[in-house]
């Protein structure tokens, strides 16, 4: 029984050796570490741009005025008319949130637009 039994053990490793021996070996395979790549950025126009023309400004009254100036500004620069609000009090003096800015290039809409307004008022006798 005991040769049995040391047979069966010698042929139960000899079963696990062919086993391993046919059993591929796998090598772990690293994860390939990509390099950075430098992304490349469309240079943006800086924040703050000059006026493009001396402000000009149309005075209301004692307190209030109108200031228009064209500046460049937005995603791309492109010059754009700006018309805001100046009041000066005892409590604050500068520009509120009133106020337009929209492209140059509807300017002369707008003036043309303007005209046709100007020239209904009249018409109709309001000033």
């Amino acid at each position: 029984m005991q040769k049995c039994k040391k047979e069966s053990e010698r042929a139960m490793a000899i079963k696990v050796a062919r086993k391993i021996q046919r059993t591929p070996i796998v090598e772990e395979k690293k994860p390939e570490v990509k390099k950075e790549e430098k992304k490349q950025y469309r240079e943006l126009p800086p924040d703050e741009y000059k006026d493009e023309i001396p402000p000009r400004e149309l005075e209301l009254d004692e307190t209030n005025k109108l200031v228009i100036s064209v500046k460049r500004g937005g995603e791309y620069g492109l010059p754009h008319v700006d018309i805001r609000h100046y009041v000066t009090t005892e409590r604050f003096t500068g520009f509120t949130k009133k106020g337009v800015n929209f492209p140059l290039e509807f300017l002369y809409e707008l003036l043309d637009t303007l005209h046709d307004v100007s020239d209904e008022c009249d018409r109709k006798g309001l000033e």
